[in-house]
């Protein structure tokens, strides 16, 4: 959903599933590496415990104790960085 993760050079959004439909948490990145790549660092963080993780944070402020649910897309993919 939301584009291809394998693409190259794009802006994205992880969306914390366990949050109500009208307080949904949302994180908005860019990268120039593709979505796979960017949420794994995302999800090693987060396992981790790692305090700059905003999965880590999020979750121990909203849900703690809670399995964490989180969907990623890709929101543009950009031809260069100066687009994205």
């Amino acid at each position: 959903e939301g584009g291809n993760c394998e693409g190259c050079g794009i802006n994205y959004e992880i969306e914390c599933q366990l949050c109500l439909e009208e307080e949904k948490s949302v994180y908005i990145g860019e990268t120039s590496r593709n979505l796979y790549t960017r949420s794994s660092e995302h999800m090693s963080r987060y396992r981790g415990g790692m305090m700059t993780s905003f999965m880590f944070k999020h979750q121990d402020n909203a849900h703690p104790g809670e399995q964490a649910m989180y969907k990623a897309k890709v929101t543009v993919s950009n031809r260069d960085c100066l687009t994205r």
